[in-house]
């Protein structure tokens, strides 16, 4: 069985940029679907919004309809990951470790559907239960 992944805001992101990570790209090629929680798409449209109209705006926008119509599965914030997010919010407060509400969620859905997180933001998500992978340096943590 193959180990599946849910891609964070920041993985998906390095794609536009014009010169992008190898590793990224690379991991990303092996991801069939390429799942992201649904928070994750309210960051990235969050920050296409911020930008002005033009030919970034445009490639963004582009760039986002592309995604959603390929090989991408929006996971849900559900009640499932509602009640898994208030557990694990509740065990890193007790440990001195609180999480922003934004990675929490993405953390929960992670969690809830069995997936480890993909992310450059290892230290956001690392020691909350699941499992982490920085496709940016291939490196895998717990």
């Amino acid at each position: 069985m193959a180990i599946e992944y849910l891609a964070d805001t920041n993985v998906l992101s390095e794609t536009t940029k014009p010169a992008p990570n190898a590793g990224v790209l690379a991991w990303l090629a092996l991801q069939a679907p390429i799942r992201l929680a649904a928070v994750s798409l309210y960051e990235l449209a969050r920050g296409i919004e911020h930008v002005p109209q033009g030919r970034k705006r445009r490639f963004l926008d582009g760039w986002l309809a592309l995604l959603l119509a390929g090989n991408a599965a929006v996971l849900p914030f559900d009640d499932e990951a509602a009640l898994a997010a208030a557990r694990i919010e509740k065990e890193a407060r007790r440990r001195g470790r609180p999480i922003g509400d934004r990675d929490l969620f993405i953390l929960a859905t992670a969690k809830v559907h069995g997936l480890r997180v993909a992310t450059h933001n290892v230290n956001h998500f690392v020691g909350h239960g699941v499992a982490v992978y920085d496709p940016f340096e291939n490196l895998h943590l717990i």
